[in-house]
Formats: structure tokens, sequence, C-alpha cells
């Protein structure tokens, strides 16, 4: 279970209970595009938070419409940033790293990459260099093509222990960080309604800390480090990707009213009015 100091929060923890402190977000409201550009036109808004739900046809196009929408973000922020003050964005691994990077890489080529700094949503806690890293994937797929960026990999398992490497990297954070929030949040999401790697069941809505370790992951392997939720709530721009149709009935789940956010993390996005989801038609089939 994650580790960072706050005991879990009671039984009975319901969505409209749940409260933290948001950064502002400096982008207006967003706009959709003309009908067509993503596929077929069948690009369609959905209730509830409509003008912030996107639905396309396929996973395919899906990728193309979110990269295509974030391209174009951090293309703005990163004209108005320094060296010293770059476009600050966490990523997720599996469908964000295989299907939204790519189409990132190609979207993406009139941003000045040199003022954006990666870090990841969670990681697996495995060693450099392993298949099941998110970085590895990451960097395969987009990080290693681009001129200038900057990336802080999570930790890797070099032999000091999940405990010692979630400290570590919480005060790498704080020095990196400090007060600032991050300015994008690219997820995904699991069947199970887990965002990064914060699972059903498994950990508090309230965390103090910025970074939780994950000793005993239901999804192999089983240790993992992972942004608590109220960072990524935090983060100025929130992005969700879901495709599929194993996706379908826990996104139903997640848009109720009465859901328990620790039993369906991906529902805490909801606390975002601003956040934006990005689903297929298979996915969103039961909303």
């Amino acid at each position: 279970m994650p580790h960072g100091g706050t005991a879990p929060p009671r039984p009975g923890y319901l969505l409209r209970q749940y409260s933290c402190s948001l950064g502002s977000d400096s982008i207006g409201a967003s706009r959709h595009r003309e009908a067509g550009r993503y596929g077929a036109g069948r690009i369609r808004a959905v209730t509830p938070q409509a003008d912030k739900t996107f639905i396309s046809p396929d996973a395919t196009a899906l990728a193309r419409h979110l990269a295509q929408d974030l391209a174009h973000h951090i293309q703005v922020q990163a004209e108005r940033r320094s060296d010293e003050t770059p476009v600050e964005i966490a990523i997720a691994g599996g469908f964000v790293a295989t299907h939204v990077l790519p189409a990132l890489g190609e979207e993406g080529q009139g941003v000045d990459w040199s003022k954006v700094r990666f870090w990841w949503c969670d990681e697996r806690f495995v060693p450099a260099g392993h298949p099941d890293r998110n970085d590895e994937e990451a960097r395969r797929h987009l990080l290693d093509h681009l001129d200038g960026v900057r990336f802080i990999p999570m930790p890797s398992d070099e032999g000091q222990g999940l405990p010692t490497a979630c400290v570590e990297f919480t005060e790498q954070w704080k020095t990196l960080m400090a007060t600032r929030s991050l300015d994008v949040v690219v997820l995904g999401m699991g069947p199970d309604g887990h965002i990064a790697s914060l699972f059903p069941g498994m950990y508090s809505p309230e965390e103090s800390q910025a970074i939780v370790s994950v000793e005993d992951s239901p999804k192999p392997p089983p240790q993992r480090l992972s942004l608590s939720m109220p960072v990524i709530l935090a983060a100025q721009r929130i992005y969700l990707a879901a495709a599929g149709e194993a996706k379908s009935e826990i996104l139903g789940q997640a848009f109720t009213t009465d859901v328990d956010i620790r039993d369906c993390p991906v529902a805490a996005l909801r606390q975002r009015s601003d956040c934006r989801w990005y689903l297929d038609e298979a996915s969103a089939s039961q909303l």
C-alpha cells in the first residue's frame, strides 16, 4: 500500500466530500475543433462536463486528437517560458506512452522542447533499463527523438530499497518544484479505475506527501512510485485518455455522483471541472 505518512480516510468517503487545494488554470475554457478533423467527423462532446469530454471513433483517433490539443497547449506555454522555468509535464505509461506520445512527436514539431521538462505520473520500481519501466517506453516512443528536452526519471531499483528511493525522490521533487504545481498531467486509466499507481482501496485522497510508494500493487511488478492524488489534482491542466470496452464500466461509475473515490480513483478527477476526458466510442459506451 502507499506510504506517505497519512492515515487512510474513513469508510464512506464519497466524491462529493473530497476537496483539496488546486492550482489555477491560466488557460481559458477549451473550444472544440472543427468536426471531422480527428476522424470521420465523429468527435463529439457528452455530458457531464460536456465541453471537456471528447469521444473519438477509435483509439488511434483518440490519441491523435489528444496529441494535437496537447501539442498546441505545450507550444503556447513554452513560448512564455525561460530555460529556468520550463513547462512541467507528467506523463503516464501504458496507452499514453504507446499511442499518445508517438502522435505528440508528430504534432509537436513546432514546440521548443528545450523549454519543456517531463516527469512521470508513476514508475515501476525495477532496475534501470528494465522493459517494465515507463521511462524506457517514453524514451523509445518520444523523448529520445526530441532536441533539448529535459526529463526527470523516478528512481530505479539499485539496491537502496523502495522507502529510501521514495524519500530521496521526494527531496528532489521539492528542490526542483518548490511550491509550484505541474503545468500538465497526462493520465491513462486501468479497467479497475486506477490512475498513475493509485489503486482502488490502496491510496489516501488526502495524502500529505507529493510522492508515494506502493509495496503491493495488484498489477506486477508489485513495487512502484507514484505522484499522490493532491499533486495530480493541483496540476494546471489535466488530460485523461481511456480507450476500449474494458474501461467502459468503470467510466460509467466514475461519472456518477455518489461514487467512493477510494474505490474508483479516476472519479477524483471530477473534482476538476476543467479536466479533459479523451475517450473512444467503446470506452464511452456506458456514459
